[in-house]
């Protein structure tokens, strides 16, 4: 985008806008199942991972029209799946992919590309993106997001059935390794402590939006988990506050061997700059890395004391292993949970390497100390309990808690976040475009197409076309099928451990809501769909960035909030 000239950019934005209004078709025809493998009479735990690093030339997809086309990779990218059988006909195959989002699309091929080979429910499949910035853009099933998800508008199928054949890999893995060893012991491990130092708050102004009492839990608990601001103090700087710093972490053992561990923990991964033009897996996959492979140690001890080791520049010479290819993981495999991260920033200094290894040094350290010194629980036959309670986007239960009639992307969308402006910015979408009186559903929220594309037309050479573009409101014309179509939510017992699997990128205020009416131990965010952000209704008002990238109104988070206790309720589908 950096390549156009200035007079050129509101009408490209237009037309890439419109663009959307040219739909494609992911189809996945009838296939036969794969025979469903027998009943056990105990808990079964295994592990995989697969790389799923495209070829250089793709566009890296988070940044959105600021980012870069990939030249090569600095840390490759990885999906992890975890897979969870209690003996007793239920199963739960967790999955962490080193993307920035997982569309439905890709979730479904994923599943076609498992049960062709395993047999899992769709409901037993939660897959994951870490929210990594410098993984492949342009594969996404809603149009919206391969219009600007990256740097350039486009859709890739070939590059989405290759992530879902890499994925279905891991997943497959996963279950051959559980059911190869179903002869020996397995165990789970929960603990629960925190990784202070790592996160702050990047859109404070709308978190200060949020009822006194709602505002003060957060910072209390916050306090209470260790974080500080940088000088020490827990007084005056909210935006380290306003933060949860919750590290938590499920341990798979297998006859008194770590196998697996899963991290659940709330950072957007953008410790690296939107101008690199490498893939990388940034600040969590950095982390992953380093506890699987802690260096100068004995790998299947887990003895995470040593410091970070050096990551080396690379150059993309090297091709990725081929599907099938002994390219195979038996080390202890380590997997990251983003949770609501939607207004939470790593702790950067000036977006760099060495603010990701820093970073990552951080999380990796603070899981070493977990494991080391907090208290745990163990059980040896945890029991299993998937729910997965799917809607459409303009779903409203009977006391009218829920979604808006048609999706709306705002003004403030494209020129970006608090601490990652974009060029629009400067040329009018922003929070301040509004609408000059409330407007139905949306409330004052302005559609990215209208205002602000006039406003900039005007500033060039007030022509016009300006003038009719204010009278034309483009936005009417966007059509609601560039959007995605359903919101699944998925409610997982696992033990005494229960997460929240939503579609979204919730606010730290918003996550606090759907953990407190789920129940829910982590909330698993950017799973199984992706649908923008979730801020909460007065964050919504304020318009900023994560309210304006909020497509279902303002009661999209009590919407996601009634959606988790609803499926922790058993009302599922």
């Amino acid at each position: 985008m950096s390549s156009l000239s200035l007079s050129h950019l509101p009408l490209s934005l237009l037309a890439m806008s419109l663009a959307g209004c040219a739909t494609y078709r992911i189809s996945i025809p009838a296939y036969p199942l794969h025979p469903a493998a027998p009943a056990l009479d105990r808990f079964i735990a295994g592990a995989g991972k697969t790389e799923i690093t495209p070829p250089p030339g793709i566009p890296l997809g988070g940044h959105g029209p600021g980012g870069r086309v990939a030249r090569g990779y600095w840390t490759r990218l990885y999906a992890r799946s975890f897979y969870f059988d209690d003996g007793r006909d239920r199963h739960l195959a967790l999955v962490s992919a080193e993307l920035f989002a997982i569309p439905a699309g890709l979730h479904a091929k994923v599943l076609e590309a498992v049960n062709r080979r395993q047999r899992l429910r769709p409901e037993d499949l939660v897959l994951a993106a870490t929210h990594t910035h410098h993984g492949p853009a342009n594969f996404a099933s809603a149009e919206v997001y391969n219009s600007f998800a990256g740097p350039l508008p486009h859709f890739d199928p070939a590059l989405l059935d290759f992530l879902a054949a890499r994925i279905a890999d891991a997943v497959v893995d996963s279950i051959a390794d559980a059911r190869t060893h179903a002869g020996h012991s397995h165990e789970l491990r929960f603990y629960r402590g925190s990784a202070p130092g790592i996160q702050r708050n990047r859109a404070i102004a709308p978190f200060f939006n949020n009822p006194e009492a709602l505002r003060s839990a957060i910072f209390e608990r916050s306090r209470s988990l260790g974080a500080t601001c940088p000088d020490g103090t827990t007084l005056g700087c909210p935006r380290y506050l306003a933060a949860d710093p919750t590290l938590q972490i499920v341990e798979i053992l297998r006859d008194g061997t770590p196998r697996a561990m899963l991290l659940f923990f709330a950072v957007h991964p953008t410790a690296i700059t939107h101008d690199a033009d490498l893939y990388s897996s940034d600040l969590t996959g950095i982390a992953c890395a380093t506890l699987e492979n802690p260096p100068g140690t004995d790998k299947t001890a887990m003895d995470f004391r040593r410091s970070l080791p050096e990551m080396r520049w690379q150059s993309c010479l090297s091709p990725v292993p081929a599907t099938g290819s002994p390219d195979r993981f038996l080390d202890p495999i380590v997997g990251f949970f983003n949770g609501a991260e939607g207004d939470i920033s790593p702790d950067w200094l000036v977006q760099d390497r060495d603010d990701a290894i820093r970073l990552a040094g951080r999380l990796a350290s603070s899981a070493a100390r977990l494991l080391q010194s907090a208290p745990l629980q163990t059980e040896t036959h945890p029991l299993l309990e998937v729910r997965r309670k799917t809607v459409a986007n303009t779903w409203r239960d009977t006391d009218g808690i829920g979604f808006v009639s048609k999706p709306m992307a705002g003004a403030a969308e494209p020129g970006g976040a608090e601490d990652g402006r974009t060029l629009f910015y400067n040329y009018g979408w922003r929070a301040e475009a509004r609408q000059p009186a409330p407007s139905g559903e949306h409330g004052d929220k302005e559609p990215a197409l209208d205002g602000p594309l006039a406003a900039a037309l005007a500033s060039l050479d007030g022509n016009l076309l300006a003038k009719s573009m204010k009278k034309l409101r483009p936005a009417r014309f966007l059509s609601p099928r560039i959007y995605p179509a359903l919101v699944p939510v998925t409610w997982a017992q696992l033990g005494s451990f229960s997460i929240v699997a939503i579609p979204v990128e919730a606010t730290t205020a918003a996550g606090w809501a759907i953990r407190q009416e789920s129940g829910a131990d982590a909330i698993v965010g950017l799973a199984n769909e992706y649908i923008g952000y979730t801020a909460s209704a007065p964050e919504y008002q304020a318009q900023q960035y994560e309210g304006a990238s909020t497509l279902l109104g303002p009661g999209q988070a009590a919407g996601l909030a009634r959606l988790a206790a609803l499926a922790a309720a058993g009302r599922a589908d």
